[in-house]
């Protein structure tokens, strides 16, 4: 895949079994000086190629740049087209590896939000994504997501924190979640953090604060945890100020 991705062109040999491939995992890290834009229009033409009624479901797609991707065009229109294509597919894993895309944020189209193949999601950035306003009534539903990780993913705009709490509520089989931000970057001084989830069984949070001790000490932190279910919990936190867990036997505590 590397090397077909490094010549951006593909054989005529070799076309009849791109359409059938049901793993991508793309990255301007792979193109010639980084370049995003031709990147962009690869993936593009790639997943156009493979979206049709006959095509296999998609297993895993991966997609993984660094800051330099988003030079000169906007990514939300790409990233869109990306997702609706994986989930048209009947994609099982989505692994997004970002490195601040641009300022401002990224839009998630809402059908990955209702995506009902969806059992792995993973969102690495550190990145912004646009929180839907408060007005606006998204669904989320994911019945068979059993692995999130939301890491230094921010959901900015006032509603932020509760579209995170939303997300993992509609996650009903939802095993294991590893969320890990930076406090730094809150919305407001009031920050309440209620994770409840029926089946979880592994749950890690990792608080940091980059150092910035001054704003966090303006911060009034509350985390609440409901999972009876819970088996393992890993919390490295440096700013809360109030934590509270109910759970089940607890098997084990890092």
């Amino acid at each position: 895949m590397n090397s077909v991705v490094a010549t951006s062109s593909l054989s005529k040999s070799w076309r009849p079994r791109w359409t059938e491939v049901t793993s991508f995992h793309f990255g301007n890290r792979w193109w010639p000086d980084g370049n995003g834009l031709d990147c962009a229009q690869f993936v593009n033409k790639s997943l156009r190629r493979n979206n049709n009624e006959s095509s296999p479901a998609i297993h895993k797609f991966g997609l993984q740049w660094d800051s330099t991707f988003a030079s000169g065009f906007n990514p939300n229109m790409f990233l869109t087209r990306c997702l609706l294509s994986a989930v048209c597919r009947k994609v099982r894993v989505v692994d997004l590896d970002a490195f601040s895309v641009r300022r401002g944020g990224i839009s998630i189209p809402e059908e990955l939000y209702t995506c009902k193949t969806l059992e792995i999601l993973k969102l690495r950035g550190p990145f912004e994504v646009k929180a839907p306003p408060p007005d606006e009534e998204v669904e989320v539903f994911l019945p068979k997501l059993v692995h999130l990780e939301l890491n230094f993913v921010h959901y900015y705009h006032v509603s932020g924190d509760e579209f995170i709490h939303k997300l993992i509520r509609g996650c009903p089989v939802l095993q294991s979640l590893r969320i890990e931000r930076n406090q730094y970057f809150s919305d407001s001084k009031d920050v309440s953090w209620s994770i409840s989830s029926p089946a979880l069984e592994c749950l890690e949070i990792y608080s940091h604060d980059d150092g910035c001790f001054k704003r966090c000490e303006t911060l009034n932190f509350k985390l609440e945890i409901d999972a009876p279910a819970l088996k393992k919990l890993v919390l490295i936190d440096r700013v809360a100020g109030e934590i509270s867990i109910r759970g089940g036997g607890l098997l084990s505590i890092d």
